[in-house]
């Protein structure tokens, strides 16, 4: 016949007493190297896939025929990217373009706040289970400037479409380097420990 240790006799009791008022327990943290992992790789992918058709868009029809695949298409692009990878996925910025992307909660206030001091990606837990992932996005090339430089780099026909999509435009005046926005993505606890 076998003991038990008084640790394993209580566990039951324990287990009961726990979850007596209904609350199911905590779902265990996410490891931090996991969240910028996960992080990393989503906003990697999400970012080549926004590049590479707006390249195309440029290539066809010039700067301001890629305003104008921005205007359309760039939301829809981030929402299929959200869906394949069972995310939610933004791009915010104090300077935005389009009124989505404008940063609109104290949480994301704090990001921004966290993003300009640091310049670099970081994770939160949440208290579900799930973790937020923010990113830095910065001016990349120069081609960037096309739509979001100075009077000087945006073309006249661009600055008009733009003027006509985007009459609250606030996404000009940058120089190469610049800090831009950054991307927010949300997973949920399904997510702890899976790799992208």
């Amino acid at each position: 016949m076998t003991r038990k240790t008084p640790l394993l006799a209580a566990l039951p009791l324990l287990m009961l007493f726990g979850c007596a008022d209904g609350t199911p327990p905590a779902p265990p943290p996410m490891d931090p190297a996991v969240m910028l992992a996960m992080g990393d790789s989503v906003s990697r992918q999400a970012q080549q896939v926004l590049m590479r058709n707006v390249a195309m868009a440029m290539q066809e029809g010039g700067p301001a025929h890629a305003v104008e695949f921005c205007n359309t298409r760039a939301v829809p692009l981030t929402d299929s990217m959200a869906t394949l990878f069972g995310v939610t996925l933004q791009r915010l910025s104090d300077r935005k373009r389009n009124p989505g992307n404008a940063i609109a909660t104290d949480a994301d206030r704090e990001a921004w706040k966290r993003i300009g001091e640091g310049k670099q990606p970081f994770a939160v837990q949440r208290a579900d289970g799930g973790a937020w992932y923010y990113k830095p996005i910065f001016i990349a090339m120069p081609t960037c400037l096309k739509c979001h430089g100075g009077a000087e780099d945006i073309a006249a026909e661009t600055q008009a479409v733009l003027a006509e999509r985007y009459p609250a435009d606030k996404a000009a005046g940058y120089k190469e380097g610049d800090l831009r926005g950054f991307w927010k993505i949300g997973f949920q606890p399904k997510h702890t420990g899976k790799h992208y």
